[in-house]
């Protein structure tokens, strides 16, 4: 019997600050009923670094020598990463500029989706549907730097495992130009796939409406200057784009 899902952690090889740390600590607590598993570059040791991570299983990889992309970027468009999870249903991909709220895991596995994520952040919440949908390409083909720039720092993602290895078995070439493309280093090519290239294949994934979506999982950049200032109701899943804040600033959240 399949595991209904598993939390995935992606880590750069490099030390966790102590946002990364709080943000995994939370990870642990809230999920703590599903197995967690790091995805970190070939020779990373982070049981050694953090001794409460020890028994973390972990999945590491080899970084493409010269690659411009995240370390794990090229991984999470790869056929090999999903068929080593295949004996889970979902995959939750949780960056660590990410905070769990709440245990509602089983709830999103259980609402029919195939990839849910944030809205991106540069979207305010304020929008209409209709006017979200035209802005994240989904009735009208946003030029590719824009829409990446619109998905930066969305560190949250639940993936139906079986759809993604559909979807990435039939699309190898357009995910080796989107990687290949050096005009959009820096950026998550990774996100910029699911959250826009998908849209535009047959069949689409089955995705939310962005009012669901603010539901699952609040990316803080969309609130502007009023984060901080006011309690989101009702709470989301999780808060995302973090990048830059202390445990401090988000723990009102927590409650």
């Amino acid at each position: 019997m399949k595991e209904l899902a598993t939390v995935v952690v992606p880590l750069s090889g490099a030390p966790l600050t102590e946002r990364e740390m709080a943000s995994l600590r939370r990870c642990r607590e809230v999920l703590h009923a599903y197995p967690i598993v790091l995805v970190t570059p070939h020779g990373a040791n982070y049981q050694a670094e953090v001794p409460w991570l020890s028994d973390l299983d972990q999945y590491t990889f080899e970084v493409p020598p010269g690659s411009t992309n995240s370390p794990w970027e090229s991984h999470f468009l790869s056929d090999d990463l999903y068929e080593r999870f295949a004996w889970s249903e979902f995959i939750l991909v949780h960056q660590l500029n990410s905070y769990v709220v709440s245990d509602e895991l089983h709830y999103w596995c259980k609402q029919g989706y195939d990839y849910i994520q944030a809205l991106p952040g540069l979207v305010p919440q304020s929008r209409s549907a209709q006017v979200l949908e035209q802005e994240l390409g989904l009735k009208t083909k946003v030029p590719l730097p824009q829409l990446a720039q619109a998905v930066a720092g969305t560190g949250l993602s639940l993936r139906r495992v079986e759809r993604m290895r559909r979807a990435i078995r039939n699309n190898k070439r357009k995910i080796y130009e989107l990687l290949s493309d050096r005009t959009l280093s820096g950026l998550d090519k990774d996100v910029l796939f699911w959250e826009g290239l998908s849209r535009r294949l047959w069949p689409p994934l089955r995705v939310p409406t962005p009012v669901v979506r603010q539901r699952f999982s609040v990316n803080v950049a969309s609130l502007g200057t009023s984060f901080g200032q006011q309690v989101l109701s009702p709470n989301p899943f999780a808060l995302t784009g973090l990048d830059g804040w202390s445990p401090e600033q988000f723990a009102s959240y927590l409650n």
